[in-house]
């Protein structure tokens, strides 16, 4: 059962702190985590997971003790070529980081041998396919993985003005994600 945990450096930190505990309530049912080592929403969800698969660009990214760096990124990188919208204009640092991308939903060996999540939870704001996280949701849609965005709620702040409330909302949503999996 693998799952993937990912968004962006930029997530509030009330989001973190409900992705380390999403994080946690996977990992005690048995999920391993697929994330990709950046700061941010990728760090939080490895904050509550005992078993990942944390995919590195390169060797010591970020510092990641734990991180996969797969010498396949010409696999990644295929895919993210056909994904991104001006991969011409990206440097080879960034493309290796798209390339990342796919490992995190496809598996080390994307194109050969791929290895479905079955599931994805990130945060982009407002839920916009933006970033370098849209290279990951936009491979997991193209493969039919649900993706839970986490920033589908971020209007819901101006109306509650409480993050108690709001975080029991998206717990209760995510719950009810969570049952198509059952």
């Amino acid at each position: 059962m693998l799952y993937t945990g990912i968004g962006s450096r930029e997530t509030p930190q009330h989001i973190l702190a409900l992705m380390t505990e999403i994080a946690k309530v996977l990992d005690h049912v048995g999920y391993t985590l697929r994330s990709g080592g950046a700061d941010g929403a990728d760090t939080a969800f490895a904050l509550g997971s005992s078993r990942h698969e944390i995919y590195i660009p390169w060797k010591n990214f970020n510092k990641v003790v734990d991180g996969i760096y797969t010498g396949n990124v010409e696999e990644g990188m295929i895919l993210a070529a056909e994904i991104h919208p001006a991969w011409h204009r990206c440097s080879y640092g960034a493309k290796k980081l798209h390339s990342r991308n796919t490992f995190q939903i496809l598996g080390p060996n994307p194109i050969s041998q791929p290895i479905k999540t079955d599931f994805v939870v990130c945060y982009t704001k407002n839920a916009e396919i933006i970033g370098g996280t849209a290279t990951a949701i936009k491979l997991a849609i193209k493969n039919d993985i649900p993706v839970f965005n986490l920033g589908m709620f971020d209007h819901y702040q101006d109306f509650t003005g409480e993050y108690e409330n709001l975080d029991e909302l998206i717990m209760k949503e995510f719950e009810l994600f969570m049952q198509q999996f059952k």
